[in-house]
């Protein structure tokens, strides 16, 4: 059982770089600023996630070795040799180890490349049409709330995957309960979470909310089952994976709620300034300051200008 769940790690390992490479590839086309932090927050949980691995994987090692080879089986041949240096474990460390270098170069890369695209086109977004501070708070939300989004979409879609592979191939597939109901509230919250947040739509974003309460109210009432609390229990990833899911979930609806209190403030109104002055290459007047005035502290010897009064009449 161990084993299945090591390979439906590694397949949702491999599907997050997917995902990370694709975000990337939308945040550089699109110069969006929320892709632009998510992206590098989805590099720093992917080298995260592959130190986890290495810890994770020496663990099962030590427990295997422990209740197999130095319990039940001490005598017989050796089916996974204890060694690092030959077998299963050797071929884990021989693909983990260099995952987990590649994703530190990915790190500093993408760390480097975030800070010189926002310091490029960064939280600029209204400076063009002088939105007050009101209206830029307002689209700093917005943008935590996309960033939000784009986090708990992945957690929550794996969480769901693994959940029902879980019921189909899991060995406590037989005694799961409200496993539709649970497919249902995931599909849903997916489903609604995302396209009425700037156009301002009450009535969607509400049901979004109503939503997310039901999804919450599900999360908590799937620990009624045994399946889903025995496997959220012994299965750490997927332990981890519906925990974040519930966080990022949590601050979207919280987010959520403080964008639905703020429609009509101004922020649509802006938005639609801001596209029509895109659209026709407006340029932004950026004063370098008072030609003016001098610099203070004084880094050159000013004039005086004395001979250009006469003092000899005073």
């Amino acid at each position: 059982m161990v084993l299945r769940n090591t390979k439906r790690e590694d397949a949702a390992f491999i599907s997050f770089h997917v995902w990370v490479l694709g975000m990337s590839i939308v945040a550089l086309l699109n110069e969006s600023v929320p892709h632009i932090l998510a992206s590098f927050f989805t590099h720093v949980a992917a080298t995260a996630w592959a130190g986890f691995q290495i810890y994770s994987t020496e663990v099962f090692r030590k427990k295997f070795n422990r209740l197999i080879l130095d319990g039940a089986c001490r005598d017989p041949v050796d089916l996974v040799p204890d060694s690092w240096d030959a077998g299963y474990w050797s071929l884990r460390r021989n693909s983990e180890v260099p995952i987990l270098a590649f994703n530190v170069a990915a790190l500093f890369l993408s760390a480097f490349m975030t800070w010189k695209l926002l310091k490029s086109f960064g939280w600029q977004t209204f400076k063009r049409v002088g939105a007050s501070r009101s209206v830029n708070k307002l689209y700093s939300i917005v943008l935590t709330l996309s960033i939000v989004i784009q986090l708990s979409l992945f957690f929550m879609a794996v969480t769901l995957a693994t959940w029902v592979d879980q019921l189909a191939n899991g060995s406590m597939a037989k005694l799961a309960d409200y496993k539709t109901f649970y497919q249902i509230v995931f599909i849903l919250t997916l489903i609604t979470l995302i396209p009425w947040l700037v156009t301002e739509r009450r009535g969607p974003m509400l049901i979004f909310l109503v939503l997310s309460i039901w999804f919450f109210a599900g999360f908590g009432g799937m620990f009624l089952a045994n399946s889903f609390r025995w496997t959220f229990m012994t299965w750490s990833f997927f332990g981890v994976m519906a925990s974040l899911s519930v966080i990022f979930t949590l601050t979207a609806f919280v987010l959520g709620l403080v964008c639905w209190r703020n429609f009509g403030r101004g922020l649509k109104q802006q938005l639609v300034v801001e596209e029509a002055l895109a659209g026709h290459d407006f340029v932004t007047v950026d004063r370098k300051g008072d030609i003016e005035k001098v610099a203070f502290p004084v880094e050159v010897p000013l004039p005086t200008y004395s001979v250009a009064f006469d003092t000899r009449r005073m």
